[in-house]
C-alpha cells in the first residue's frame, strides 16, 4: 500500500485502488427497487437497469450520516453503503415490510481512480473500448475468473470505476492491475483531502450535526420527493441561515475542528474538517459559516491563521483534460 503522499499522487496522477464503503447490500426479490427506494435520500425510481445512483444516506431525523451507491441489475440491485453500523442495522430491519431478501456478506466493492484508471479498468470490458461505458453506466464482467459488476463512478472528480464481486483477491488482482500504470493501493486516509478539493461528502465530520443544505451536499439527495423515505418526516426544505464552504490556508496547516472562524474579528462560524497540507503546499478545510458570508473569496481567520474560502474543485483534475486513448 501508498503512503500518504504517494496515495494523493496516485489518484491524482495515475491510478489509486481501495474498498469502497463498509458494507455491499445486495437485495433481491420483487419489491427490491421500493426498499431501496426507501433506504436511500436520492430517488432510484426511475434509475434504468444498468445503471448507477450516489446518495446520501439519513437517519430518522433527517441528519445525514453516511453516502451510497446503487448499482442497478435487471434481477438485483447492490447498494455499496458507506454509514455507521447503527444506520445499517436498521436498514436490515426494514426489510421485513418488503417482499425481499437482503444478503450483506457475499460482496466487496473496490473503486479505481485517476487519469489512468481507465487504462485498469478496460481489460474488463472486452466487447467494446472503455469509453463507450458511460458515466454511471454499470455491466457485467469478470475479474479474475469470478462474476463481478462494473460501474462508471467515483467521487474523486478523475475517472472513476466501481467493481462489486464475492470474490476475496478483488482488491488485491485490481491493485496489481494498477500497478502497471504507476498506481496501485492507497492509504484511505488521503480521501478526506481528496473529496473536500472536489465537493464530496468528508464523513462522518462534514455530515455530523448538520442538515441535508447546510452541510453542502443536497446534490446527493432528490429534495422535495413525495413518497416517503428514511428521514422524510423530518427533512426541512427551508433554506439554512449557514452554509459549508471549502477554505484554503495558504503555507499553513488547516485549524483545528470547532477552531472559530471569524471575518474582519467577528465570529462567523467553525471549521468542521481540518485536511493537514500532507506534502501539498496548503491547508485545506471545511467551514460552517453563517450567511451571507459562506461564499468564496471571503478572507477568515481561524486559530491564529488566515485563510481564504474558495469554490470547489480547488484543483484542476487531469481526468477533464486526459482523454481515453483509442485501441
Amino acid at each position: 500500500m501508498f503512503d500518504i503522499q504517494d496515495s494523493y499522487r496516485a489518484i491524482r496522477r495515475t491510478a489509486g485502488v481501495y474498498q469502497r464503503g463498509n458494507a455491499v447490500l445486495t437485495v433481491t426479490g420483487p419489491q427490491r427497487r421500493d426498499y431501496v427506494q426507501f433506504l436511500l435520500a436520492r430517488s432510484v425510481e426511475f434509475a434504468g437497469v444498468n445503471s448507477c445512483v450516489d446518495s446520501l444516506l439519513l437517519d430518522e431525523q433527517a441528519n445525514p450520516v453516511g453516502a451510497a451507491v446503487a448499482v442497478v441489475a435487471a434481477e438485483f440491485i447492490d447498494v455499496v453503503v458507506d454509514a455507521p453500523q447503527s444506520w445499517l442495522d436498521h436498514a436490515i430491519s426494514l426489510k421485513s415490510d418488503y417482499d425481499v431478501e437482503v444478503d450483506t456478506t457475499g460482496k466487496l466493492a473496490v473503486q479505481v481512480e485517476g487519469p489512468q484508471a481507465w487504462k485498469v479498468a478496460g481489460p474488463f470490458v472486452p466487447d467494446r473500448h472503455i469509453s463507450d461505458v458511460l458515466l454511471n453506466e454499470a455491466l457485467d464482467t469478470e475479474v479474475n475468473g469470478e462474476l463481478a459488476r462494473l460501474g462508471r463512478t467515483g467521487t474523486t472528480a478523475e475517472y472513476g470505476y466501481l467493481f462489486i464481486s464475492s470474490s476475496a483477491s478483488l482488491l488485491s488482482h485490481l491493485a496489481a492491475q494498477a500497478e502497471t500504470v504507476g498506481g496501485g493501493q492507497i492509504d484511505k486516509a488521503i480521501l478526506d483531502r481528496v473529496h473536500v478539493e472536489i465537493n464530496y461528502p468528508v464523513m462522518p465530520d462534514q455530515l455530523r450535526g448538520l442538515t441535508v443544505f447546510e452541510c453542502g451536499v443536497p446534490w446527493l439527495a432528490t429534495v422535495g420527493r413525495e413518497d416517503a423515505y428514511i428521514g422524510s418526516d423530518a427533512i426541512v426544505i427551508a433554506p439554512p441561515h449557514r452554509r459549508t464552504v471549502a477554505a484554503i490556508f495558504a503555507d499553513n496547516d488547516c485549524p483545528a475542528v470547532g477552531s472559530a472562524v471569524s471575518v474582519d474579528g467577528e465570529a462567523v462560524g467553525t471549521v468542521t474538517v481540518s485536511i493537514p497540507r500532507l506534502g501539498n503546499q496548503d491547508g485545506l478545510g471545511l467551514l460552517v459559516m453563517d450567511d451571507p458570508m459562506a461564499v468564496p473569496g471571503i478572507a477568515v481567520e481561524a486559530g491564529g491563521v488566515s485563510g481564504m474560502t474558495v469554490s470547489r474543485p480547488v484543483i484542476a483534475p487531469e481526468s477533464w483534460s486526459e482523454g481515453m486513448e483509442a485501441t
